[in-house]
């Protein structure tokens, strides 16, 4: 059986190897937790993101779409003051995608 050939191409353009970028896979939850993300008008919570992409661990997500959308800078994380159900002093985090 002959090998398939390749098709002609225009003089001087040589056909290149297939390099198409290589594009990380979202698992669900990423997709839900970045979907929110796109479509928040300000900064998304954690305890949205746990809920949102039905997960009890909210910056283990956002940690694995930082990764997958190119680095740390993807993804900005604030820490604010809040009072705790035992009204003790905290720091909440919050997230929102980069400009």
């Amino acid at each position: 059986m002959r090998q398939k050939e390749n098709a002609p191409t225009a003089q001087g353009n040589e056909s290149a190897p297939n390099n198409r970028a290589h594009y990380a896979r979202l698992s669900p939850r990423e997709a839900r937790a970045l979907t929110a993300l796109v479509h928040a008008q300000d900064w998304i919570t954690r305890e949205t993101i746990d809920r949102v992409a039905c997960a009890s661990n909210g910056p283990a997500v956002v940690q694995a779409l930082r990764h997958k959308l190119g680095g740390h800078d993807a993804i900005e994380m604030q820490r604010v003051p809040v009072i705790d159900a035992d009204g003790k002093a905290a720091r909440a985090g919050r997230y929102r995608l980069s400009d």
